[in-house]
């Protein structure tokens, strides 16, 4: 697939689960590269190959567990029935029938899938910065060793070479038998959203304290223009994305414009 065909899936993807947010008044938003690809682009990042959302987790929750895809997409989730298969501690939504992408050595289901958008909880965060560091801290090691589990499941037969042979075999030994989804998912509720002055997305940590903000950054919700439609983000885009990426509006250099880490994207019939 050319990366304006994995976007053009994705953005049919994000349509789907807009309509059924607004239908359901649930709260999301464009989230990461994507809200950078919103505000810079009104659209994708032209090298981006997916789709990031956020939503509080109350919002997240109801959404899981009612999310009925209009289009036939299919929701991926540990939190629901049938999700013990899924080895992730947020959810996806994969395009199922057309289009198979290769989930490269950080494999997180044994189901084939295919191309995929990204849904994240946002949970509460303490007001008090230390206590923020502590626990950002700590959910950067839960995190990381979700990671070196998902990595040991990576095949033999695909490993290249024989020293990452003996590392594959190493995290083997280590991580192949444990599973810490559960345990991760109940940390990420530790406080609650409504409550809260501060969220945090503690699912996925590459940001660490990054992924501190203020909660009015997220709220109101409003509609901006992606692509051919309007799609929701968080009112306090601005403050949320210079604390990630500083000027987000200046273009990277082009050794950085790159994919993800995915071996590829296919259509079934090729």
């Amino acid at each position: 697939m050319t990366i304006k065909e994995v976007q053009a899936i994705s953005l049919d993807i994000v349509k789907d689960l807009h309509d059924f947010c607004l239908k359901n008044s649930i709260r999301y938003s464009l989230s990461g590269g994507t809200l950078i690809g919103a505000i810079r682009h009104q659209g994708f990042i032209p090298w981006d190959d997916d789709v990031d959302v956020v939503m509080p987790r109350p919002d997240y929750e109801r959404f899981i567990r009612s999310y009925k895809s209009s289009r036939g997409y299919q929701l991926f989730s540990h939190e629901i029935e049938g999700g013990d298969k899924v080895e992730l501690t947020y959810a996806r939504i994969c395009e199922m029938k057309q289009t198979f992408v290769d989930q490269g050595q950080k494999p997180w289901t044994t189901n084939e899938v295919g191309v995929w958008i990204d849904i994240f909880p946002l949970d509460g965060a303490p007001s008090d910065r230390k206590e923020a560091e502590k626990k950002v801290k700590h959910m950067t090691r839960v995190w990381l060793d979700g990671m070196h589990i998902r990595t040991a499941k990576y095949p033999f037969r695909k490993t290249k070479g024989i020293i990452n042979k003996i590392k594959l075999l190493g995290k083997r030994i280590l991580y192949f038998h444990r599973s810490n989804i559960d345990s991760h998912i109940q940390q990420c509720k530790e406080y609650d959203f409504d409550s809260s002055d501060y969220y945090c997305n503690y699912t996925i940590m590459h940001y660490g304290m990054k992924e501190y903000q203020r909660k009015s950054t997220l709220v109101p919700i409003i509609l901006h223009k992606f692509e051919d439609t309007e799609l929701c983000v968080m009112s306090g885009y601005d403050e949320y994305l210079r604390i990630f990426y500083g000027d987000y509006m200046k273009l990277p250099p082009e050794e950085q414009r790159r994919t993800h880490d995915y071996n590829g994207y296919f259509w079934k019939n090729d």
